[in-house]
């Protein structure tokens, strides 16, 4: 099975600066506080989202929200959730969401193309071409950034594109050159390639949503996924987690949940990466700025004392063994 580690190195202030990502968690969280003095939140209980296992208890409190943690797959989430409705309203209509996709098409659209969009265009590119992969009809289920459509048409690679849940505001001008429906079962013809990036953490039911992805992926087809991850800097910080937005972070597989939820449907995954390269340096401005012991004689020595390149050497080790925060993965159907 593949594995992909990215080797240079990249700042998360280059593509997350810490004011944007502030007014962006104010944002927010203001979206949801209106929808919860409205009476619009539904609230539902679930099992545990990688394995099912059921009454788990809470593993702490964030944000009025009550995480769980599955001691079976390893997997971190949220329960109770808001309805789907809910996010999706976030998702569509949020100023937050707004405010995201104004700073992902203006101040930080050079950084965004050059170290993420790129990227991703060029593992899905490889990917495609290794495994002999048709490419017919491609859908992307949701995605943050919206040069993200921009750039895949660009390639000329697919010969038809459908995008789900994009805010039809974002197009002020020309229609853009691909189909654009609400959902997936609303698609009308069956997927050679679908990619579902960074929306598995934000929805409410994400193994029911790949449940009706799967509808739609023709045999031989293939799924593309990245999201975040229960890896390093949420096993670390757990609660403190900077990046733990509990409506960005709904659910956080481990890579080894995902996979058997994906096998189990009759997939066979082709890769599985987590070419993370945050971890560290997250995890060290936290020890550095609050002074606090991460609860580890190790990791304290290491994030107080450890020089550059051993702290760049770590962050590698996490990618080579799978233990960073963000995966991708690959999964083909054969059934």
């Amino acid at each position: 099975m593949k594995t992909t580690v990215l080797l240079e190195e990249l700042q998360q202030e280059e593509l997350r600066p810490a004011q944007y990502y502030r007014e962006y968690e104010q944002l927010l969280r203001k979206d949801f506080r209106n929808l919860l003095s409205k009476g619009k939140v539904a609230w539902i209980e679930r099992n545990c989202p990688g394995c099912g296992a059921i009454e788990l208890p809470q593993a702490f409190e964030k944000d009025d929200f009550d995480f769980r943690r599955c001691p079976h797959c390893n997997t971190l989430f949220v329960s109770p959730v808001p309805d789907q409705s809910v996010m999706d309203f976030i998702a569509t209509q949020g100023e937050s969401t707004r405010f995201l996709k104004s700073t992902f098409s203006s101040q930080l659209r050079t950084a965004r193309y050059r170290h993420v969009l790129n990227s991703l265009l060029l593992w899905m590119v490889t990917t495609l071409d290794l495994y002999g992969i048709s490419t017919g009809t491609y859908c992307a289920c949701g995605s943050d950034d919206p040069g993200w459509m921009d750039i895949v048409c660009q390639e000329s690679l697919f010969e038809n594109i459908i995008a789900i849940r994009l805010n039809k505001n974002d197009f002020t001008d020309q229609p853009p050159p691909y189909k654009i429906v609400n959902h997936i079962s609303m698609v009308p013809e069956q997927l050679d390639v679908i990619s579902a990036f960074g929306i598995l953490n934000k929805l409410s039911d994400p193994v029911g949503f790949i449940d009706q992805v799967l509808k739609k992926l023709v045999n031989g087809g293939v799924l593309f996924i990245s999201a975040a991850c229960n890896g390093f800097e949420y096993q670390v910080l757990e609660r403190d987690a900077p990046n733990l937005l509990p409506l960005d972070r709904l659910t956080l597989f481990s890579t080894e949940a995902l996979k058997g939820i994906l096998e189990e449907r009759g997939l066979k995954v082709l890769e599985i990466s987590t070419p993370g390269r945050f971890d560290v340096g997250t995890v060290r401005d936290y020890a550095q700025k609050n002074q606090q012991s991460l609860k580890s004689p190790f990791w304290d020595y290491l994030f107080m004392h450890g020089d550059d390149r051993c702290l760049s050497q770590f962050q590698l080790f996490l990618q080579e063994h799978r233990l960073s925060s963000y995966l991708r993965m690959v999964a083909r159907k054969e059934s």
